[in-house]
């Protein structure tokens, strides 16, 4: 068994995180015990970005020259010969050459920049706590090298610059939650539904998660047969009476009544009004 403690710079904590190394043996776990799905369904891939801020952009340059030069781009000098509106066999290679130059240039950024997960990447993040958080580094680094002294002007700088970088992003966060608020509210008095519901799943339910077992049910298409029973009696091919009740306002509305219509532009208007 190893164990260590890590001084970390971006540790601003007087607890020094323990790691420990450990030799288990192997014990593959039942598809019931896994947390990535039930039995049959493939685990839930997150979505990951590129982090460019951390990768080798001269590598990546060099490397896209390298994979694109290996782009076929005959078809595409032959189409300059093709008159206006021509749907000859060479049209069709448009397709085919932007998804392998597509496919080349995400090859190179896998292979010269690293990936996150989206939920990383913070949306307040901004230059001012870019420069904060170096601030408290480079306070802690000078710490560390005078002997960690519990008081003095380093000790108190190293203090204050840790502080300032904890309430700037303290605050931050804050104002960022207030923003979505604001837009999500905005969005509801316009009746923006579609924007209303892209901000609340890109802000607020980023999170997918899947249950296990419904009424015992833990396969997807017997979860389906399932709710399809359920919604069924009260579905209006099951029920009579709400039939009925259709067909007879169904019949009610004549083509030669002298009521007035409801126009687009009137339901638009006392949509947004209301």
């Amino acid at each position: 068994m190893l164990y260590d403690t890590i001084d970390s710079d971006l540790n601003f904590s007087d607890h020094l995180p323990l790691v420990l190394g450990c030799q288990l043996p192997a014990s593959p776990l039942s598809a019931c015990q896994s947390s990535h799905g039930t039995k049959g369904q493939a685990p839930v891939q997150k979505p990951k970005r590129y982090q460019w801020d951390k990768a080798g952009l001269m590598s990546y340059y060099f490397t896209t020259d390298h994979y694109l030069s290996s782009v076929n781009m005959t078809p595409i000098t032959q189409m300059n010969y093709c008159p206006v509106g021509c749907h000859c066999e060479i049209s069709s290679s448009i397709d085919t050459t932007y998804q392998n130059i597509v496919q080349l240039l995400h090859s190179a950024a896998h292979d010269h920049c690293p990936l996150a997960n989206r939920s990383f990447f913070k949306s307040y993040w901004d230059e001012e706590l870019s420069e904060l958080k170096q601030t408290s580094i480079d306070t802690h680094q000078l710490w560390q090298i005078c002997g960690r002294p519990r008081s003095g002007p380093i000790y108190r700088e190293r203090c204050h610059a840790i502080a300032e970088y904890r309430r700037a992003v303290r605050y931050k966060s804050k104002m960022a939650n207030v923003r979505i608020s604001n837009d999500l509210h905005n969005q509801l008095l316009t009746k923006d539904c579609t924007s209303f519901w892209r901000t609340w799943k890109n802000k607020v339910n980023n999170r997918r998660t899947t249950a296990s077992q419904v009424d015992g049910y833990s396969n997807a298409s017997d979860i389906a047969k399932r709710f399809h029973q359920a919604c069924l009696p009260n579905s209006l091919e099951r029920n009579a009476e709400l039939r009925l009740k259709f067909e007879a306002r169904l019949h009610s509305y004549s083509s030669n009544s002298d009521s007035q219509w409801i126009s687009f532009d009137l339901v638009d208007k006392c949509v947004f009004v209301a």
